[in-house]
């Protein structure tokens, strides 16, 4: 199998505990002729966690990629093929991004709706066999910004909401 680019949507540790594995105690990429792609935004905000012991997946996952040249800070929006475009959606993360999928004219969104509602995981998490918790959160204001970025994101691109897959 050719993977040829590892797009992480941002840099906490499930998204990125896969980059490098170990190999008889030596620490190598995973996919060693790939190309993985972070925004710059978010490398910004954990590049300064590397050093703390709660972080150290950081320095074994990621700064590596760097080091190596094989981890791309992307700025904006960049076209990764003809069709998939890099769409920044911060929220979950300062610097989250998403894929924008546009084949022949029919467009889709690639994200999780981790960006929506893990920002209150603490209060949610205490809460989580409440269902009423999370109509709760859709009243504050945390939710009322997030849904009016959202819905400039999907107007910004043609989108309309379809079903979770």
């Amino acid at each position: 199998m050719d993977i040829d680019i590892v797009f992480l949507t941002h840099l906490n540790l499930d998204h990125v505990d896969t980059n490098m594995t170990k190999d008889n105690e030596v620490w190598k990429q995973t996919f060693p002729k790939t190309q993985h792609m972070v925004r710059k935004s978010d490398w910004e905000v954990f590049s300064h966690m590397i050093n703390n012991p709660a972080s150290n997946y950081l320095e074994e996952q990621v700064q590596p990629l760097l080091s190596s040249g094989n981890l791309y800070l992307l700025e904006g929006e960049i076209s990764l093929t003809e069709w998939v475009v890099t769409i920044p959606t911060p929220g979950h993360a300062p610097g989250h991004t998403s894929l924008l999928i546009d084949s022949d004219g029919a467009k889709q969104l690639l994200w999780e709706m981790q960006p929506i509602y893990l920002h209150r995981w603490s209060k949610l998490h205490r809460k989580r066999t409440r269902p009423d918790c999370i109509w709760a959160l859709s009243q504050t204001r945390f939710w009322r910004n997030y849904k009016s970025r959202i819905q400039a994101i999907l107007q910004a691109y043609s989108l309309e909401v379809m079903q979770p897959i």
